[in-house]
């Protein structure tokens, strides 16, 4: 389980890192069609888009 939570910081830190400002323009482009009220919608799509990353970077590390 150890394993898992390394790899979805690491996975989390390269999303909210500065210098890859792509993936941040496309959490900008995610969030705009929601509204203040639909908080917990974004917060779920957000995510769903972190434990994407965790998974391509998992199979990177595992060559597949």
């Amino acid at each position: 389980m150890s394993d898992f939570w390394m790899y979805f910081q690491l996975a989390w830190k390269h999303v909210i890192d500065i210098k890859s400002y792509n993936f941040i323009l496309f959490l900008i482009a995610l969030a705009v069609p929601y509204s203040f009220k639909e908080w917990r919608k974004l917060l779920l799509l957000l995510a769903f888009f972190a434990i994407g990353e965790l998974v391509v970077l998992l199979l990177s590390f595992l060559e597949l």
